[in-house]
């Protein structure tokens, strides 16, 4: 277990028409994917998933409070 930051400092997101698509790293290396996932070399230690899965609902009323005003429901 590192305490760099490389981590953290990496984050980084992109937007591509209606697509969120969310990682660490660069162009070239997406550091997150080899944390959470492991290599041969390294053993995983997940962290995006550990939180999406504990932050589900509150992502989910979040996309759909967000389908919802983009189809123009009045009872958002």
């Amino acid at each position: 277990n590192s305490l760099s930051g490389e981590l953290k400092k990496s984050i980084r997101y992109e937007i591509d028409a209606n697509i969120l698509e969310f990682g660490a790293g660069n162009e070239t290396i997406n550091y997150a994917k080899y944390l959470e996932k492991g290599t041969q070399r390294i053993k995983a230690r997940p962290n995006y998933t550990k939180t999406i899965l504990s932050k589900r609902l509150q992502i989910n009323n979040v996309v759909m409070k967000a389908f919802k005003e983009n189809l123009g429901f009045k009872d958002v």
